[in-house]
């Protein structure tokens, strides 16, 4: 089925089979004992990253690390504070902060979604206060916390095709109507949510059948 919007271009609201995005992280991975303050261990950050030596990880974070002491103290394994001399060789445990910063020098194919699921893991382990234990049942899912919006994999549109499929428009039109959508960019990658795109559509026509005439004009 499709719908005319404004302009004379439609959306598609039959949903066909949209890929599903893997759960890279989940609250389980973030660790609240060290200094009182939610952080992940560096390599599992390689992990979600998809990086092909995941120790790697651990030249970069000493490469810049006096970037990431500007966001806070810099934990190593032996649990103490690293300083701003040589920094030390092993395990790094990375706030919210020093971790985007650390996926975002990464470069990764995974590197967006590792974000958008890092806020949302650090945000749900903040929320709840505690770290889930680690014998209770797999992980689900992350999910947006305190929202009844269905799950993050299920819900986000990655790229102007898959957005431009789920619209009924092309990739091209994405582009050019790309101020007017309600989509936004990490990097340079278009990403939507299907709950905000159908939202903002139906605010669409709700404005239509208040303003006919301004609806008619725009046509």
């Amino acid at each position: 089925m499709a719908r005319k919007i404004n302009r004379g271009w439609t959306m598609n609201t039959t949903e066909g089979p949209q890929p599903q995005l893997p759960a890279l992280l989940n609250p389980a991975d973030i660790d609240t004992e060290i200094s009182c303050e939610p952080r992940i261990r560096d390599l599992k950050l390689a992990e979600a990253l998809g990086m092909a030596d995941p120790h790697a990880i651990r030249r970069m974070i000493e490469r810049h690390m006096d970037a990431l002491l500007k966001f806070g103290e810099v934990i190593s394994d032996s649990d103490r504070k690293i300083g701003r001399g040589r920094p030390s060789k092993g395990t790094y445990y990375l706030t919210k902060k020093q971790a985007l910063y650390i996926t975002a020098k990464s470069d990764t194919e995974r590197a967006a979604m590792v974000t958008i699921q890092m806020v949302e893991v650090f945000d749900a382990v903040t929320s709840q206060g505690a770290l889930p234990s680690s014998d209770s049942a797999p992980p689900l899912p992350i999910t947006v916390a305190q929202t009844d919006t269905p799950a993050l994999a299920n819900d986000m549109l990655e790229g102007a095709d898959q957005i431009a499929a789920f619209m009924g428009l092309s990739a091209r039109q994405v582009y050019h109507l790309q101020r007017h959508l309600p989509v936004f960019t990490i990097g340079a990658k278009l990403f939507a949510r299907k709950s905000t795109i159908l939202q903002w559509i139906a605010d669409q026509e709700r404005a239509a059948i208040a303003n006919p005439a301004e609806g008619a004009d725009s046509t």
